[in-house]
């Protein structure tokens, strides 16, 4: 049975935000394992619900168009693996960052401040690869438990 949505505005969010991922970013493994089983379009609009992000932004992250990604929506397909996989990390960023901050609205401000602990560049320029989602990870621990040294 599908998880109810509630209504945030106009835009249907799932119900309890980021867990409703929960289960596919609780841990690497089970992120591999769904990012190779690929997720849904429909995820990358959640997400852009869930962290504040346009879509155009999303799709331009994931090197695809919007019409490319509503063609998408409208055949109900999945994601290939690689965008799969950077789609749960996404998720997974904005999930540690609301934990860190306390709200995704903090979290967003500071992903457009330089951060000393990422050679003094915005985390949100890290974004679009895996590779910089990791950094930014490493960096919400380091805030998490105080090792900013």
């Amino acid at each position: 049975m599908a998880t109810p949505s509630v209504r945030r505005g106009k835009v249907a969010l799932p119900r309890g935000g980021f867990a409703h991922y929960e289960g596919s970013i609780r841990n690497k493994v089970a992120l591999v394992y769904a990012a190779q089983a690929g997720v849904y379009i429909g995820t990358l609009f959640d997400a852009a619900d869930l962290t504040g992000l346009h879509r155009e932004q999303l799709a331009e992250m994931l090197s695809l168009s919007m019409k490319t990604l509503l063609r998408y929506q409208q055949e109900n397909r999945r994601l290939g693996p690689a965008s799969s996989e950077w789609l749960l990390k996404l998720i997974a960023i904005f999930r540690q960052g609301e934990i860190v901050f306390g709200s995704v609205d903090s979290f967003r401000a500071w992903l457009q401040k330089p951060a000393f602990g990422l050679g003094n560049q915005r985390p949100f320029d890290l974004l679009p690869t895996v590779s910089g989602m990791d950094l930014i990870a490493d960096e919400l621990s380091r805030i998490e438990y105080g090792t900013l040294a």
